[in-house]
């Protein structure tokens, strides 16, 4: 089975506003990372819950980089991130995936608030 995506809409926005994108998919970017910082608990955290706060250097590490104009890269500095949020050590702590998760509900209004495109 072959699926078709329509871009017909993505890309009229990409060439007729492409600076207000870029600065819309930073905003989307600083707002998952600022959702990741403020969900951090306390410690130690319950297994299923995002990790606790022991020393501060994991949610201090958070960080928002731009590669290209449509393209932010949300991620953590520091090695055991990943171990949280894959459960590397069988303790699952999620942080990322969760504040995607969420802010994906919320994407579409976003836009529109934006004003990138009208329903």
């Amino acid at each position: 089975m072959q699926h078709k995506l329509d871009t017909a809409m993505l890309d009229k926005i990409t060439r007729n506003n492409p600076d207000k994108l870029s600065r819309f998919v930073r905003s989307v970017a600083e707002y998952i990372k600022s959702d990741i910082v403020q969900s951090f608990g306390t410690s130690i955290a319950p297994v299923g819950e995002p990790p606790g706060v022991d020393t501060g250097a994991l949610r201090a590490s958070m960080k928002v980089e731009q590669e290209g104009k449509f393209r932010c890269i949300v991620h953590d500095g520091v090695v055991y991130g990943v171990v949280h949020e894959l459960a590397l050590n069988g303790y699952p702590r999620p942080f990322v995936v969760p504040a995607f998760e969420r802010a994906r509900g919320k994407f579409i209004e976003a836009a529109k608030a934006w004003g990138l495109f009208k329903p």
